[in-house]
């Protein structure tokens, strides 16, 4: 399943919130990426596993510059 964002954000350094629902039966990859001013294409993998949890799951995750791969 592959969900695109249509959110172009240019601002650096400040802190952004996201909700993704997601089936808490099964391990799940969200992709984030980016275009850097040189028009490098670059991304980030969260890997979010399975809970098998019959309540609400939060994760926080913390994304900084080193995060980010070319490809």
């Amino acid at each position: 399943m592959s969900l695109n964002a249509t959110n172009n954000y240019t601002v650096t350094g400040i802190e952004m919130t996201r909700l993704f629902y997601v089936d808490k039966n099964l391990s799940w990859e969200i992709i984030l990426r980016r275009t850097t001013s040189t028009g490098q294409i670059q991304r980030v993998i969260i890997e979010m596993p399975a809970t098998n949890n019959t309540g609400l799951i939060e994760f926080e995750v913390f994304i900084n510059d080193d995060d980010f791969e070319d490809y």
